[in-house]
């Protein structure tokens, strides 16, 4: 079935995939910026490109909307609550449909819901065996100059740990009812559902204080879940993928011989 109906959340700001006309016909985006940057941008995001950047494209007007500061007004919940009402919009528009749903936590500064707050005082990161490293002998001489982590190093790594953890504590949230919502609306059996991240994340780990984009398995490990039509229950692959392939497999999935995707848009 074709991709008809589709909806994006995200927190970053990339022109050629949130607002061109053709890929997403709702889209909720995050701009977490000062008012100069968003002065600066204005021009860009509410005019149309001289030249775009792909054929047939232009960009949409942008409106703003001010959630509020409530504790109900939280990002994550939000996005939650708007992705359940947009399938049960395309549910009843009779619509198939594409949700992207992009929460930041637990992204920094990993604060968490109100309602979350303390649920996990005291927890500290995982101490694996490469926890800030004794012996760094056979690493590449960047991670040998690094000197092993300090007493108050060690308690960021644990403090920022536990805020992560309670901030995705609302994410979990999230995609529980975004799991019942498609349960109540009768089309969890024909619908597939992704999680997984972006990039994995330094916790101490080769005395690495935090970060990413490192070659090693804390980075470039992440969890891949799927359900849907024809993915048996339990069942583990292993297999080398990258981020560029979700995107053809949603289409070998939605776009059939009889129902055929137009790619071109």
């Amino acid at each position: 079935m074709p991709l008809r109906t589709s909806r994006g959340s995200g927190q970053g700001l990339c022109p050629g995939h949130l607002l061109f006309e053709g890929i997403w016909d709702e889209w909720l985006q995050y701009f977490p910026l000062l008012v100069g940057e968003v002065h600066a941008l204005l021009p860009l995001l509410k005019g149309h490109l001289t030249e775009p950047l792909y054929p047939h494209s232009h960009i949409y007007e942008i409106a703003s909307r001010h959630f509020g500061t409530k504790a109900s007004d939280y990002k994550t919940d939000v996005e939650r609550r708007e992705t359940r009402r947009f399938i049960g919009r395309s549910v009843a528009q009779g619509k198939p449909f594409f949700a992207y749903v992009a929460a930041k936590a637990p992204h920094s500064p990993a604060k968490p819901a109100p309602r979350d707050k303390h649920a996990y005082d005291g927890l500290k990161a995982p101490r694996l065996p490469s926890f800030n490293e004794k012996n760094v002998s056979d690493n590449p001489p960047w991670i040998r100059k690094l000197p092993r982590l300090s007493t108050s190093k060690k308690a960021k790594i644990d403090n920022r740990a536990e805020k992560r953890a309670e901030s995705l504590q609302a994410l979990d949230d999230l995609v529980a009812g975004v799991v019942g919502k498609l349960r109540d609306e009768g089309v969890m059996g024909n619908t597939y559902v992704f999680f997984t991240s972006d990039n994995g994340w330094h916790e101490g780990e080769h005395r690495i204080l935090e970060g990413k984009a490192r070659p090693y398995e804390e980075d470039v490990r992440m969890p891949l879940l799927v359900r849907g039509p024809g993915v048996a229950a339990g069942h583990q692959a292993h297999r080398l993928i990258l981020d560029t392939d979700f995107l053809p497999t949603f289409t070998d999935l939605a776009c059939t011989p009889s129902s055929p995707c137009d790619t071109q848009k």
